[in-house]
């Protein structure tokens, strides 16, 4: 009789892999209300701004608070601001597919799951 508890390393860091990526989502979604100020006033206000522009002009928008020229996160949050999801939700579902993302690279890598 085979020993039934083996597991492989692939299943480990799958288990681990969704309890991470849940835990940062849910993390995320409790912190998220008490970080406000500094950059992430501009980035509240652009996106509470963007609901009901167009692409064009909420372009002109996010470029005249936000510094940066990131067209990938301009169009992400133009697109989800417009559908009416809160700007938490989405924040908090970006970085759970990022951990979700690092886990699988880190498996792949052969990283130690401690780390």
């Amino acid at each position: 009789m085979g020993n039934v508890f083996l597991v492989n390393r692939n299943t480990i860091f799958s288990l681990a892999t969704i309890i991470v990526s849940v835990c940062v989502f849910i993390g995320s979604l409790l912190l998220a209300p008490y970080y406000f100020e500094g950059d992430q006033h501009h980035y509240n206000v652009v996106y509470d701004a963007m609901k009901t522009l167009s692409l064009v002009d909420a372009y002109v928008k996010y470029s005249s608070y936000i510094v940066s020229r990131e067209f990938g996160h301009f169009f992400i949050i133009w697109v989800t601001s417009g559908l009416g999801l809160e700007k938490i939700l989405v924040m908090a579902l970006a970085n759970s597919i990022l951990a979700c993302f690092i886990m699988k690279v880190s498996n792949k890598w052969g990283v130690s799951l401690l780390v």
